[in-house]
């Protein structure tokens, strides 16, 4: 299979990753470089980096004078937090009918300890949206409370599209504030489900589910936006795999 169109460096690692989904290899060892490049008509360089970045996900182990071992366990794998934190693509794993909905925008005063993940000085006017994430029709999987800064927001809430509304927190925040944002740090818990919760997600109030709370830093490693999701623990199963 040859490697034509988009950035070969994505395409190339997208193939690989295909071909070691159904492929068998003696000793669960990949082809040389070489023998991947002609394969796919590329360069070694780019097979390379794209073999470097398979290696990070665990999705192969490269052994130095070897070669690169294959770890069927890790493909098998859905809903890996730890190369996809978009929630849309974490569902997609996993659900082929994926869509979501978002509230309107609006302008209220932070609570407290919203004030303090956000490393604000005080409490002040943040400008927050809801977004809800649907399976299998109407199924509620996530649900999820964006807040950002008013003094990270570079506009007037008035002048927002109606296309705005549709974006991801992380495009919002690249599109409508004042820095780049260049990470984020995730905080999870158990909390029990409350009456509101268990009403949007058709499940008992209490039941014990997974809480996230994710802040998103610029570069100068103030936050910019919270993003505060509860996830369906009849429709959400998460998984993380973690490399040696």
């Amino acid at each position: 299979m040859r490697i034509t169109g988009k950035s070969r460096y994505i395409e190339t690692k997208e193939v690989l990753l295909d071909l070691i989904g159904r492929s068998d290899y003696p000793g669960n060892k990949l082809p040389s470089e070489d023998v991947l490049s002609k394969m796919l008509g590329i360069s070694v360089a780019t097979v390379r980096e794209a073999l470097r970045q398979l290696n990070r996900e665990g999705y192969i182990t490269k052994k130095h004078g070897s070669g690169n071992y294959v770890h069927q366990s890790a493909i098998d794998l859905s809903m890996r937090i730890d190369v996809n934190t978009s929630f849309f693509e974490l569902l997609k794993e996993k659900y082929p009918d994926v869509y979501s909905q978002q509230t309107p925008f609006r302008v209220a005063m932070c609570s407290p300890q919203e004030a303090k993940m956000l490393a604000l000085d005080q409490v002040e006017e943040c400008l927050f949206y809801d977004r809800f994430y649907y399976v299998n029709g109407k199924k509620l999987a996530i649900f999820a409370t964006n807040a950002i800064p008013a003094s990270s927001f570079t506009g007037d809430v008035a002048d927002l599209q109606e296309s705005d509304n549709t974006l991801s927190i992380m495009d919002f925040i690249w599109d409508h504030c004042l820095d780049e944002m260049v990470q984020t740090v995730v905080y999870m818990e158990p909390v029990n489900a409350t009456e509101k919760i268990a009403k949007l997600m058709d499940i008992e109030a209490g039941r014990a589910t997974v809480q996230w709370k994710e802040v998103f830093y610029n570069v100068y490693d103030r936050p910019v936006g919270l993003s505060h999701a509860r996830f369906n623990p009849d429709l959400v199963d998460m998984t993380l795999l973690i490399k040696w």
